[in-house]
């Protein structure tokens, strides 16, 4: 799936227009189609896929981003900086 998304971004454009997340969100849509190269990219790189198969990475980085999501719920001013 990642070779057909750097291959033909339409692709990409399909797969960020069918999730939930962004459904509503038309900024947010723009802002991870800007750093789709990017990830694209990091995704090739074999240390990222090793990343990505490992389940206790995978819970870290959802543990790191809940707390993102907690500081930015309890304090707005402070996640905007």
């Amino acid at each position: 799936m990642m070779q057909a998304m750097a291959a033909d971004p339409a692709v990409a454009d399909r797969i960020l227009a069918a999730n939930p997340m962004f459904a509503n969100n038309p900024q947010m849509m723009e802002q991870m189609r800007g750093m789709l190269p990017n990830v694209l990219q990091q995704m090739q790189n074999p240390e990222m896929m090793n990343l990505m198969a490992n389940p206790q990475a995978l819970n870290a980085i959802m543990q790191i981003q809940q707390g993102v999501e907690a500081l930015r719920t309890a304090s707005p001013s402070f996640a905007a900086t």
